[in-house]
């Protein structure tokens, strides 16, 4: 999730089309992420239902920050999709403002 990581970085510093970039490339390998969390010692003994969880949320994660790039480049309808999504993947999060 090192683009992930990148991204917000980006995002951080106002670079919204590379960090674009970074997040669309994160959720290209979104796949090894499951994998990566599966291999954590921190997720050793967590039930699937556990990592499902920490799955989506962390993909949510990256929809989120996608949209608050698209409304700072003011691309509001992009912005719209990508924060659904998001709220898709974490319907019961808690501590989500929704």
């Amino acid at each position: 999730m090192m683009h992930s990581f990148k991204g917000n970085i980006l995002l951080a510093i106002n670079e919204c089309e590379n960090a674009i970039s970074s997040f669309n490339m994160a959720l290209k390998y979104k796949e090894n992420y499951l994998t990566e969390i599966k291999m954590s010692p921190n997720f050793k003994d967590a039930p699937n239902s556990v990592l499902t969880n920490f799955y989506n949320a962390s993909i949510g994660s990256i929809f989120y920050s996608l949209a608050e790039c698209k409304v700072y480049l003011g691309n509001f309808d992009d912005a719209l999709v990508n924060i659904n999504i998001a709220l898709d993947l974490m319907p019961d999060l808690e501590n989500f403002n929704k």
